[in-house]
């Protein structure tokens, strides 16, 4: 039997929601994600000293808000009218960027960002192989795939730049990851390296950020 973590519950609901669905939260307590309400449209909310404002990308039928930093610069994906996914961000002052849509992508899905806004997501391309991806800027977009995998999605990132995210193999079996951004003396990303080998999460070193491999 495995021991229970001992946590301490609190009830987290928006008021005349049918649903509250949290997806992020940052350091500093912020809540993200999406709601059902009884309307036709499923808003994106964050929470921000337990004051919650929804948003939604204008068009949608459903937004949702993945990550938030500690900025309050959010990423995530919305469903357009013709059910398809595209990525956007939105700013601390509520400024929505939309559509990041990898170039060639049939669907697009920002997942992640960290304390310098990188941004980590995955796509599907018109082959319906799915990639994960990384940028610092949605212009400059870089594709990321594991090793022999048939599929990858970047999930989350953190301000050292650690990457976790998981693959399909060719049985059809998914198995997690965690790779870390190649950086320049600089702190910068470095955009020239695209892709480097990575191992399966289990292998990654008791001190993070010590010879974990990069993207």
């Amino acid at each position: 039997v495995q021991p229970q973590c001992p946590l301490i519950y609190s009830p987290f609901d928006l008021t005349g929601a049918l649903d509250t669905i949290p997806l992020g939260i940052n350091n500093l307590g912020d809540i993200c994600g999406t709601a059902i309400f009884s309307g036709p449209t499923q808003p994106a909310f964050i929470s921000v000293g337990q004051i919650v404002t929804t948003f939604a990308v204008p068009g949608a039928t459903a937004t949702f808000a993945y990550q938030v930093n500690d900025s309050g610069q959010i990423v995530g994906y919305y469903v357009d009218s013709n059910l398809i996914s595209h990525g956007y961000m939105r700013d601390s002052a509520g400024t929505l960027t939309y559509p990041i849509d990898v170039p060639g992508a049939t669907e697009t899905f920002v997942l992640g960002n960290n304390a310098s806004n990188w941004v980590v997501g995955r796509y599907t391309d018109t082959s319906d192989v799915t990639h994960g991806f990384f940028y610092v800027t949605p212009d400059n977009i870089l594709t990321y795939d594991y090793p022999g995998a048939t599929s990858t999605s970047l999930n989350g990132i953190n301000s050292s730049g650690l990457i976790c995210g998981y693959y399909t193999d060719t049985a059809g079996h998914s198995h997690g990851f965690v790779a870390r951004v190649n950086v320049t003396a600089s702190g910068k990303p470095n955009t020239n390296t695209r892709t480097a080998p990575v191992k399966p999460a289990y292998s990654l070193p008791k001190v993070p950020g010590i010879a974990v491999p990069a993207l």
